[in-house]
């Protein structure tokens, strides 16, 4: 079993705005709007409601439902594909000492 789970924004205000002007000065076609993590977990099973709960809190998981209006594309910036990422050996190692052993990786990505 898989889940994508969308957390807290992944860049302060000051680094959004630098990747903005950066963005702009490739393409005045292109806007960054805002960029979250993303977090990419594989589980052994299927979890209970407690620990979704759990997993929910500790990766400071946002409301699955997310307003989009209008038209636009998302980039996703993940570690390279086949490599397990240092914080991924942590997080999924603080997983399974929360007592979630149903979690076989977490990933993050932006």
């Amino acid at each position: 079993m898989f889940r994508v789970s969308i957390g807290k924004p992944a860049l302060s205000l000051s680094r959004l705005e630098k990747l903005r002007t950066g963005v702009s000065d490739v393409s005045s076609r292109l806007y960054v709007t805002n960029a979250y993590y993303l977090y990419f977990i594989a589980l052994k099973g299927r979890p209970s409601a407690a620990e979704l709960k759990l997993l929910r809190a500790l990766l400071c998981l946002r409301d699955e439902k997310t307003d989009t209006k209008g038209t636009f594309e998302q980039l996703l910036v993940v570690p390279r594909l086949g490599t397990v990422s240092p914080w991924s050996s942590k997080a999924t190692n603080i997983a399974l000492h929360c007592n979630l052993p149903m979690v076989a990786r977490i990933e993050r990505g932006i």
